[in-house]
């Protein structure tokens, strides 16, 4: 009984997540990582909790492991090298979630055997202990490596989807970690290997809906935290003429680019801004845009400051607030200000009206007002 009302909690606290989550908005990789993990927990959770809680069936519940235990520690993984810009190939994530999908096909097939009378219970204990072993692994292995990997590629990225999957990372290590040590004083103490350890770490993984929660409200009201692309300092728009004065001058006498060969690198690179809309990627940094376009990073910066007579951010910026500034004068778009800054490009949503302001002198909201009146 106690088993059915602690999966039950989870499995409402884990829904109401998912609920969330799809409000507030599920824009990038990053979010949709986060999403396919929660759906994951909801999914594993309710399977057992039915098996439980429905068909009254003890022996499947407790004896018969899922394959979901194999799922967690790859998808964390590859969420971790996606936040820090690796490539992750299609054929190394089938790699890495290739033991979850074999055991959930052998997990279907003693269902099935069990339930026809054709597989022996001593059979899906054998299974099953081989199984426990390799989930142990699996959940200890990954989120080391998650850890590991973040503190030497995310020093200079996002710090709080950092921290969610440092913090999903810990949870998953310490819940099996802890179930283990569950079963070892039960043993010791009882003689006997009967307690059901999936209750310590199924209450351990309740914290990850929590954790992710605590990051998008992070997300949505954090003013304090530096952003990748947000790093320059907002200041009052001053003419031309008056910026270009600051430019250091004779930065560039040694530079190969000369004034035909940056005309063509404007027109490549207006161009391709126009049609990759390359702005609305929130990672989006010069050496992205670099390796995209093929022009070298020190020559964008080159014709950016010398012929534009802006930075890198303040030339994307720009791009992300007409973006947004398309959409608010549409009246037949129902517009959500968080959504908006995200969909353009932008982290979070101070940021968002930071610049939009700092651009157009009012802010989203004041800008949307006024194009529905006018309309």
């Amino acid at each position: 009984m106690i088993s059915v009302i602690v999966l039950i909690c989870i499995i409402v606290q884990t829904a109401i997540s998912i609920y969330l989550l799809n409000v507030s908005g599920v824009k990038d990789d990053f979010d949709k990582n986060i999403y396919k993990l929660l759906f994951i927990l909801l999914c594993h959770l309710s399977i057992k909790c039915f098996i439980l809680a429905v068909m009254k069936n003890e022996f499947l519940y407790g004896k018969i492991a899922s394959g979901f235990g194999l799922c967690y520690g790859p998808l964390l993984y590859i969420t971790a090298l996606s936040f820090t810009g690796k490539k992750v190939s299609a054929k190394q994530s089938s790699m890495h979630f290739f033991p979850f999908l074999l055991f959930s096909i052998f997990y279907l097939s003693l269902m099935i055997g069990r339930s026809l009378n054709v597989v022996s219970p001593e059979f899906i204990i054998t299974y099953t202990t081989y199984y426990k072993w390799l989930v142990t692994a699996s959940l200890i292995s990954y989120p080391v490596a998650t850890i590991r990997h973040l503190n030497v590629r995310g020093a200079s990225l996002d710090a709080n989807k950092k921290s969610l999957l440092n913090s999903i990372a810990y949870i998953l290590a310490f819940g099996i970690l802890f179930g283990i040590f569950l079963i070892i004083l039960h043993t010791f103490e009882l003689r006997s290997t009967d307690l059901d350890i999936r209750i310590a770490p199924y209450i351990c993984f309740a914290l990850i809906p929590i954790a992710i929660l605590k990051y998008k409200l992070a997300q949505r009201f954090s003013v304090a935290v530096p952003e990748k692309q947000d790093t320059e300092p907002v200041v009052e728009k001053q003419p031309q003429a008056e910026v270009a004065e600051k430019l250091p001058e004779k930065r560039y006498l040694k530079s190969a680019l000369d004034e035909k060969m940056m005309d063509e690198y404007e027109v490549k690179l207006i161009k391709y801004m126009l049609q990759s809309k390359v702005y609305l990627d929130t990672e989006l940094s010069l050496d992205d845009l670099a390796h995209k376009i093929k022009i070298p990073k020190h020559h964008i910066t080159q014709l950016l400051n010398d012929r534009l007579l802006k930075n890198f951010y303040s030339f994307i910026n720009e791009y992300r607030i007409e973006e947004a500034m398309q959409k608010l004068r549409d009246p037949d778009v129902d517009v959500n200000m968080l959504s908006l800054a995200f969909d353009c490009g932008f982290n979070s949503k101070s940021s968002f009206n930071t610049y939009f302001k700092k651009i157009t002198g009012v802010t989203p909201s004041a800008y949307r007002k006024k194009m529905l009146v006018c309309a």
